[in-house]
């Protein structure tokens, strides 16, 4: 099973979704999942793409949060389990409450199951460094979280693309100029592709 993780993305009209939609169609992706909201109405993506969950990006609304959870799109604080696997996401506007509610479903858990976290920020130190500031945005209650559960693989948006190894978890963040990720599931989360989409 193939995912495509798309970041730093904004849809203005429904020809872009239906050009993502071609394009998870021609690299075989099973499901989309987006860090941060597209844009556009909840409806016309689910008529455009079909299949897709998103987190929340710091900049979403309350309206964009309910009417995610009312359609059964949004992942803040939630993990779905797929072929033997579990993605969990943490969203950008309350993503302290998500952990939490992660580290409890984890723990609640049953068996050796490979888990997969989307997350809208990236753990302090791996692709969070804001150049222009200076500063690193990362936050550091997440890299406590992956040192505490230990998830398989983390993806994240960040400010530059970067993989990293934090505690025996592999990270990838991605930005701007490799804002997608075509991911096999079954490969014990293999990056088959990088990508910038428009």
């Amino acid at each position: 099973m193939q995912v495509l993780i798309i970041s730093h993305i904004r849809f203005t009209r429904k020809s872009d979704a239906r050009i993502m939609k071609r394009v998870a169609e021609n690299m075989q992706a099973d499901s989309i999942y987006f860090l941060g909201w597209p844009g556009l109405h909840p409806q016309t993506l689910v008529d455009e793409l079909g299949n897709f969950l998103f987190i929340t990006s710091y900049k979403d609304d309350i309206a964009i949060t309910k009417e995610g959870r009312k359609r059964g799109l949004l992942l803040d604080g939630k993990m779905i389990k797929q072929d033997g696997l579990v993605i969990s996401g943490i969203g950008g506007i309350n993503p302290h409450h998500d952990m939490e509610r992660l580290r409890k479903q984890i723990y609640d858990r049953e068996g050796n199951i490979r888990n997969l976290i989307l997350s809208y920020f990236p753990p302090y130190g791996c692709g969070d460094h804001v150049a222009l500031l200076g500063k690193k945005r990362g936050l550091v209650e997440l890299l406590h979280f992956l040192a505490e559960v230990r998830p398989d693989y983390l993806i994240s948006a960040g400010e530059k693309k970067q993989f990293c190894r934090m505690y025996r978890v592999n990270v990838l963040t991605l930005d701007d100029s490799t804002n997608a990720a075509l991911v096999d599931l079954h490969e014990h989360f293999q990056v088959k592709d990088l990508l910038k989409l428009p």
